[in-house]
């Protein structure tokens, strides 16, 4: 789904950050209330404001300016949506800005430790593995926590928290989505996603 490329594709529009964008196409109209077209769409653009937690689809015209968006949870959401206009059913080819585009990302979460599941609480430096929800709870999915201070059992904290693996599972999650803490097959705290952190 995700090929990667530089090409010319504007490295921001509307002064959001693009992640990732589609080839030239046809990917639907935007139409006047009298049905004559207003305006065609030749690029998507999944984009991210500073200190904003959504993701923005924006739909453009062939000299990448904005015509028309739409804001989701996730880049997975982004990715997933039928844009405006669209009559094409087939699937969406993306293309990542960068080769590093998950290398500045974080997620700040609130998470807890269930007393008696483990002899001592963990500290910065942390890698269990975590199951988000949404997905099969065999999906074990390694993170690790860049910054974590936590003092007490059963009481929630704030911390930060990257995927130590696969970082491509950024655009697979959401802000209000849970997650459970796993040291193998043992449940040992829980947590929730507040927001993405893009430096």
């Amino acid at each position: 789904m995700n090929n990667k490329s530089t090409e010319s594709f504007p490295d921001t529009l509307n002064n959001a950050k693009v992640l990732f964008y589609t080839p030239k196409g046809n990917y639907g109209d935007l139409f006047y209330d009298d049905g004559t077209i207003a305006a065609s769409f030749s690029y998507l653009a999944i984009c991210k404001y500073p200190g904003d937690s959504g993701f923005y689809l924006f739909m453009c015209n062939e000299n990448y300016e904005v015509e028309t968006d739409n804001l989701f949870n996730s880049i997975n959401e982004c990715m997933g949506a039928k844009p405006v206009g669209s009559t094409d059913s087939g699937e969406i080819s993306w293309i990542s800005k960068t080769d590093e585009i998950y290398s500045n990302y974080q997620l700040s979460v609130e998470i807890t430790f269930y007393f008696g599941q483990r002899k001592n609480l963990p500290n910065t430096g942390y890698r269990p593995d975590a199951v988000f929800e949404g997905y099969d709870e065999n999906d074990l999915w390694g993170i690790y926590f860049s910054e974590l201070n936590v003092d007490e059992f059963d009481k929630p904290v704030l911390a930060k928290m990257r995927f130590s693996l696969q970082t491509y599972h950024f655009h697979q999650v959401w802000v209000g989505q849970h997650f459970t803490i796993r040291e193998g097959p043992k449940a040992v705290g829980e947590g929730k996603i507040v927001e993405y952190l893009i430096s």
